[in-house]
């Protein structure tokens, strides 16, 4: 799953924190699955059985001017009863259901949720990241 990057909402509460500016209590995340881009107008699933996600995280990894974390275990919606559509994002909120972005990740191939099936982020393949270019 391609990492697409941090929202606005995030990087200002981030920034603030490490400047002591506001204090900011990092928030439960949850997963959306989403048809389109949305940050090009695309719009989260609204199909009956459908519900947002709660995601464990595994831990930061350092690596070589990166910092990386992956969910630590499988992220499964329920089965949908009606199609869903074809999936080409998901996308990580504080809340259940309004809330804020936090991130953008896109799938790596789109996929086409029909009635009975059951979309599934494996352990491990959402990667959020933070890269630094270079001090």
């Amino acid at each position: 799953m391609g990492y697409v990057g941090m929202s606005d909402y995030a990087l200002d509460k981030m920034l603030k924190h490490l400047h002591n500016e506001a204090a900011y209590t990092p928030p439960s995340t949850y997963l959306a699955a989403y048809i389109g881009n949305p940050l090009d107008g695309g719009a989260e699933v609204t199909e009956a059985s459908y519900a947002r996600q709660a995601v464990s995280w595994a831990g930061v990894t350092i690596g070589t001017n990166e910092y990386t974390d992956d969910n630590s275990a499988e992220i499964a919606f329920p089965e949908a009863v009606a199609d869903y559509g074809v999936v080409t994002h998901t996308v990580t909120f504080d809340a259940l259901t309004s809330g804020n972005m936090l991130e953008v990740f896109e799938l790596a191939a789109a996929r086409n949720v029909t009635a009975g099936g059951v979309l599934k982020v494996s352990t491990g393949n959402l990667d959020s990241a933070i890269k630094r270019e270079s001090i």
